[in-house]
């Protein structure tokens, strides 16, 4: 059996918000087996920040239309929720941030008011365009950090707030991870393999980061398993390089 310290992990690629990575060489099969477990954690295991709950003036409900501005209510949350939020702390309590800009033009990200510890990946996302030169957009946003996918029906159970507009929450900073599985050789064993793996997040943290973090947390989740057990690994090195044992 391969051990796990003639294993490298190269950058093929890294950028903000991608990073493709390649992990060679692994027993024949790792690479679907380790490729299916990373993918599955970084999806659903990630923090991220995100709007759950808006108060916007004039507007009592999503489908509202507020004059003076040209997008509906309902735009509006779409928009708001595309807002990439990065809370730096480890806090998970909710954080109220606001808006509050009058004249004609774009209402952007850059344009909300938030506390030091709260910042935006992405300041160009236009939430609103405001036609009126008499208009003003006012909004309070509460974010909060969390994990995976929440409805808003959670939110509203225990909550009898009037004009407040609750949204559903995608939390995970991961948007996509793709891996595929090539041949990898070492030495003359050619029966390995090599997992590439594509991950790209949206800019709040970094896909390296992400990467170690879940390899952590598997790493944790399985060492609670195998706690007092040593394992002693047989490697052939007949040919002076290690190589996949027979079984």
């Amino acid at each position: 059996m391969l051990a796990p310290n003639k294993m490298k992990l190269d950058k093929i690629e890294e950028k903000k918000n991608r990073g493709i990575y390649a992990i060679a060489p692994l027993p024949k099969g790792y690479g679907h087996t380790l490729g299916n477990s990373l993918r599955r954690v970084l999806l659903s295991s990630i923090s991220g920040s995100a709007p759950f709950k808006v108060k916007i003036k004039n507007a009592s409900h999503e489908f509202a239309v507020i004059k003076g501005i040209k997008e509906d209510v309902f735009n509006i949350l779409l928009n708001l929720k595309k807002v990439d939020f990065q809370i730096n702390s480890d806090d998970f309590d909710p954080i109220v941030v606001t808006v509050n800009k009058k004249g004609v033009g774009s209402v952007t990200a850059k344009d909300i008011q938030m506390p030091s510890n709260v910042s935006v990946a992405n300041p160009k996302q236009v939430i609103c365009t405001i036609t009126d030169a008499s208009t003003s957009f006012e909004a309070e946003i509460h974010i909060k950090r969390g994990f995976g996918y929440v409805p808003r029906e959670e939110y509203m159970q225990d909550s009898s707030e009037v004009g407040v507009i609750y949204l559903d929450t995608v939390f995970s900073p991961v948007l996509s991870v793709q891996y595929s599985v090539e041949n990898a050789r070492l030495g003359k064993n050619t029966e390995l393999d090599k997992l590439v793996i594509d991950i790209t997040t949206n800019g709040t943290v970094e896909p390296f980061y992400v990467l170690q973090y879940a390899s952590a947390l598997l790493r944790d989740f399985f060492g609670y398993i195998a706690t007092d057990l040593e394992v002693v690994l047989e490697e052939d090195t007949s040919e002076g390089e290690a190589a996949v044992a027979d079984e």
